[in-house]
């Protein structure tokens, strides 16, 4: 469910997959939900997006370009926007980040997705990021190939994502503020 604007939006596409479900005659429940945590209505309010989600989402997931994007949108008026390299070491990028982190956790969402690697020439620094967003609690992400996506899940042979979110369980909520 990409580009969703808070709960409301959420509680629609709840409708629209009952609706769906209906329509062709599949049990109720069949069709989940991954909300895409790219704007800053969803970010500051994904609590509740989880709640309207109802038994649907299954899978939230982080978008370093499609967040930072709506994030400058939304604060341009304030100034030049920093460059990428600055944007990806910032505090509310690693609140943005740990928040999606937080409440999938506390609300038993079974998979935490983290950003795309899109640069598949830098295979040694996709492996070191991917392992990092590990770290930091994602049991899963996005690679834009098969080599890509082989690199990835080793990283699951080496680290154990349930055991690392368990550890990350219960750490101070991120304050609206910070996001």
């Amino acid at each position: 469910v990409p580009k969703t604007h808070g709960p409301d939006e959420t509680a629609e596409h709840v409708k629209f997959a009952a609706f769906t479900e209906n329509a062709v005659g599949f049990k109720p429940g069949t069709i989940l939900l991954q909300l895409m945590v790219e704007e800053q209505r969803t970010s500051v309010n994904l609590d509740q997006c989880v709640e309207a989600g109802q038994d649907r989402i299954y899978a939230v997931n982080t978008g370093f370009l499609d967040f930072t994007g709506d994030n400058i949108r939304t604060i341009m008026y304030r100034g030049p926007v920093p460059p990428e390299a600055e944007i990806r070491a910032s505090q509310w990028l690693k609140d943005y980040e740990a928040n999606t982190t937080n409440i999938a956790i506390e609300r038993g969402v079974p998979m935490n997705g983290k950003g795309m690697w899109t640069d598949i020439r830098r295979m040694r620094e996709l492996y070191r990021e991917k392992r990092n967003q590990i770290l930091q609690g994602a049991t899963s992400g996005w690679v834009p190939n098969p080599i890509a996506a082989v690199l990835y899940s080793l990283q699951f042979m080496e680290h154990d994502a349930l055991a690392v979110q368990q550890e990350l369980a219960g750490r101070e909520p991120v304050s609206l503020e910070a996001l």
